[in-house]
């Protein structure tokens, strides 16, 4: 079966067996396509967002195999909270038992969602899975996280005020531990609520600067709450926080190297207003950048909004030397044996580009006047006597 294998691909080198590529070898995998993997979730829509109104969206309508995938995912969860010791008569150990099992699963959930929600996620190239896809699982693993975390505090609140009676639970919310750990539940529910659809469309650059300030404080909590009671899962949090630290870190490192130089200083963008309402934007980089077709990248423009970060699809690229190529004034003398009245001097024109000098790249895009920073850009523009303004400018 080896060797049969082996004579099988280096066949497929001939020129007259590329039509093998072609050709559908099975009848199984084309029908898992159709029926499962590409399939919209219904007859006709897919992947389209679900609209109360042509104002308020709740979100987008999955494809068929995310369906199946993320109802794998939340009945699994919901079992492995569910399984529990229901024989037992004390309710107390019940309860107990459902709290520690919630929070393990909250914790360890925190690690996909996190590695979903990454911009630079290792698992997009290696995977084949889009960006997009990540960002469906992100937002679900988030909203179970956020929901173990809350049933995790409840049965901790319902239990502590059994014993102890309510004056007991106010006392043994001021211990640093539980404290934190209140502190982390209180920003995975406020998360929540503002990762709602329409409240994040309808202020996504308050909900994206809020919402990592919240991670952030989330992830302290639990962390602190983890490690004063020195529970196994703290490793989960250290991965996760040293996950997300070297994620900036990388972001910085590129950011930096692609836009800013010690001899050019900071990449800046050439903005220009367009008929139609929208704007060609063009980022000359401080270095060259190998892009390719399909391309997106995200903006930042300091001056009209400094935490503000939109993406963009790549309209189109080049890459060119840096300085303009040296123009040189040359004479061709008539060739010696010619007669002196027939003898003329031409002169011509020739360019010499320096091969060896730096390159930089130049991204344009086409970006639509919406609200927020793309209609500051277009008005700043169109407001310019030539329809064009030069602003300081960061690309990712």
């Amino acid at each position: 079966m080896g060797n049969a294998h082996i004579r099988h691909l280096l066949t497929m080198s001939n020129p007259d067996r590329q039509v093998y590529w072609a050709q559908n070898h099975t009848s199984i995998w084309p029908k898992i396509k159709k029926h499962l993997l590409y399939a919209p979730l219904g007859r006709n829509r897919h992947n389209k967002e679900i609209q109360l109104s042509s104002a308020i969206s709740i979100g987008t309508l999955p494809s068929r195999f995310h369906t199946l995938l993320l109802t794998v995912y939340l009945f699994s969860n919901i079992a492995y909270c569910l399984v529990l010791h229901w024989g037992t008569e004390s309710r107390a150990a019940v309860i107990a038992e459902l709290r520690g099992r919630s929070g393990e699963l909250a914790a360890l959930n925190i690690i996909p969602t996190m590695l979903f929600a990454m911009r630079n996620n290792p698992l997009i190239p290696l995977l084949r899975v889009s960006y997009d896809t990540f960002n469906l699982l992100h937002r679900w693993c988030a909203r179970v996280c956020a929901i173990e975390a809350i049933v995790h505090t409840i049965c901790y609140l319902v239990n502590v005020a059994d014993s102890v009676g309510l004056d007991g639970l106010r006392d043994n919310l001021a211990i640093p531990s539980y404290a934190w750990g209140m502190v982390g539940t209180c920003a995975f529910t406020v998360i929540m609520i503002q990762a709602f659809s329409p409240l994040r469309h309808a202020f996504y650059e308050t909900f994206l600067n809020l919402h990592r300030f919240l991670v952030m404080v989330a992830l302290i909590g639990v962390y602190v709450h983890l490690d004063k009671h020195h529970l196994p899962q703290t490793p989960y949090i250290k991965f996760v926080i040293i996950l997300w630290g070297l994620e900036w870190l990388s972001r910085f490192v590129r950011v930096a190297y692609f836009n800013f130089s010690l001899k050019s200083g900071m990449s800046r963008a050439h903005i220009e207003a367009l008929p139609g309402e929208a704007c060609r934007v063009t980022f000359e980089l401080a270095r060259s950048w190998n892009y390719i077709p399909g391309s997106h990248v995200h903006v930042y423009f300091p001056t009209v909004g400094l935490w503000s970060s939109h993406p963009f699809s790549v309209a189109w690229a080049e890459t060119k030397p840096r300085s303009a190529p040296l123009e040189i004034e040359m004479e061709k003398l008539p060739s010696w044996n010619m007669p002196k009245h027939q003898s003329v001097v031409s002169h011509y024109k020739t360019q010499i580009a320096d091969s060896d000098g730096p390159e930089v790249t130049h991204v344009s895009l086409i970006i639509r006047a919406r609200s927020g920073m793309t209609r500051q850009l277009y008005e700043r523009a169109c407001a310019s006597s030539n329809g064009m303004i030069t602003l300081p400018g960061v690309m990712e």
